[in-house]
Order: C-alpha cells, then structure tokens, then sequence
C-alpha cells in the first residue's frame, strides 16, 4: 500500500496535481520505518522544494536526516546526489562535494554514478576555475583542491586552475604551499617540453 501511494504521488505530482500528490505521499509517510515512508520523505521534500513550500536549507536537513534513516539503495543515493546539487547551489562546496563523493563511492553501480561523478568535476571546475573558491582562504582554498585533486581536468585548463590557486598562495604569502603544489603539477601533470 505504501509503496502504491508513492507512485500514485508522482504520477499525480507529474500531471500537475501537487496537492494530491502531497496526500499520496502523506499517507505513505504514516508508515513510518518502511522504505516506502522514507521514499515518501524523499519526494515531499523536492516536491516542496520545488514548489518553493520550503527553502532549500530546509530541505538540505530534511534530506540529511532521511538519508541517516535509511541506509543503501537508490533512496540514499538520489538524496546524496540532491544534496550535492543543494549545498552547490548555496556556495557551500566542500559539502556538495562530500555528498557528491559518498554517492559515487558507496554506489558505484548505480545506473547515475556516472552522472555523479560528472557534476563533481563541474562543482570542482565551478570552484578552482570560475573562480567560486576566490571567497575562501587561500589556504582553505588549497586544503579543498589537495582533498579532490583527481577532480582536476587534463590538459592547459587544469594546467590554469593550479597556476590560479598557486597565484593566490603567493599573493597570501603562502610560498611553500605554492611551491609543493607547483612542483607536484611538475612530476605527475605535464610532460616533454613543458
């Protein structure tokens, strides 16, 4: 029953429904400790989002919680993955990594763990490239890059994104820090002539 009210939800919620949808999933919540109550939770919550019921750090918590309720499967994986996309949303990147990362290493046969990984390197990108990192310290700033340093791109755009951070480590004084990471980008990126 508690997973036929999940479907009826999003069937309703896709026809533009919401409200029915909302009742759907209600009902399915009041089964509480049942992987349909928590798929329930999953969907109310971007449903609400969606709709702007709720702000997103509010739905950042709710999905935190559901996620602690109920290990495994694609529940945790889908609220990972929309977690990472929240705290992306909101500038707080170390976090979107963090949930990025858990999804595609605790999931890796997902059928999105691909997609996942994907977003990582654009949030990474987003940070050391376009310049979203250049509000934290520069130290905090290298502590990021070095914890997903393989999320760095091949060729001349990694190339800039380690010079930038090492500029930045210069600019703060930062000369031992700007001189592992440009010697590390010496031995393992760039080969030949450069």
């Amino acid at each position: 029953a508690g997973s036929r009210a999940v479907l009826k939800g999003r069937l309703f919620a896709a026809q533009g429904a919401a409200d029915r949808a909302h009742e759907e999933w209600e009902a399915a919540i009041r089964q509480t400790g049942t992987r349909a109550a928590v798929r329930a939770r999953f969907e109310r919550t971007l449903a609400d989002l969606k709709r702007n019921r709720i702000e997103s750090d509010r739905a950042i918590m709710d999905l935190e919680e559901l996620r602690f309720d109920w290990r495994g499967g694609d529940v945790e994986f889908r609220a990972l993955e929309a977690l990472g996309g929240l705290y992306a949303a909101e500038g707080r990147y170390l976090e979107a990594l963090e949930r990025l990362r858990a999804a595609a290493t605790h999931f890796p046969g997902h059928p999105g763990a691909l997609g996942v990984t994907e977003r990582m390197g654009e949030v990474f990108t987003a940070l050391f490239l376009d310049g979203a990192a250049a509000g934290m310290a520069p130290i905090t700033a290298l502590a990021l890059f070095n914890e997903y340093r393989e999320l760095t791109p091949s060729g001349a755009e990694g190339e800039r994104m380690v010079l930038a951070l090492a500029e930045r480590l210069m600019a703060a004084d930062l000369l031992n820090q700007a001189s592992t990471l440009l010697d590390h980008q010496v031995r393992y990126r760039l080969a030949g002539g450069e």
